[in-house]
């Protein structure tokens, strides 16, 4: 006989966090139970992205390889976790929630999950720059 108190019961609760990491190390949680949360990320994520998309285009063109997280990008590549792809392979790439996937021109697919990554709007920016400013790149998806 089992006691009701005995049984094991698992709960799973989905909680979408947002966190500010400044400049001088300090770290902002945002969470749901914030109320008008969206409205405030989205604000944080406009100025942020406003204020340093200029800076990351200009050291894109300047050469050299911006990072966000596990992911690179320079003027020949893209990388993420030890796989790369070079821009001339690149069919169109999309961003779906967290997931990049990259569509190449042998019809093959990448599909990185960038859970974790840190501004994924600034690189939304990024990518859509370089689809919007290079030939040989079908313009920008998602």
């Amino acid at each position: 006989m089992v006691a009701a108190g005995d049984s094991f019961v698992h709960y799973t609760e989905t909680r979408r966090l947002y966190k500010l990491q400044m400049q001088d190390g300090k770290t902002i949680i945002l969470d749901q139970d914030l109320v008008r949360i969206q409205e405030l990320v989205d604000l944080l994520d406009e100025q942020i992205k406003s204020r340093l998309l200029p800076q990351v285009i200009a050291a894109f063109e300047a050469g050299d390889t911006v990072t966000f997280g596990d992911l690179g990008i320079n003027r020949e590549e893209i990388s993420w976790k030890g796989e790369t792809i070079f821009w001339a392979e690149i069919r169109t790439m999309t961003l779906r929630e967290t997931t990049l996937v990259i569509e190449k021109l042998d019809k093959k697919e990448a599909y990185w999950q960038l859970i974790a990554m840190p501004n994924i709007s600034l690189f939304q920016g990024l990518k859509d720059y370089i689809f919007q400013r290079y030939q040989g790149i079908s313009g920008p998806e998602g």
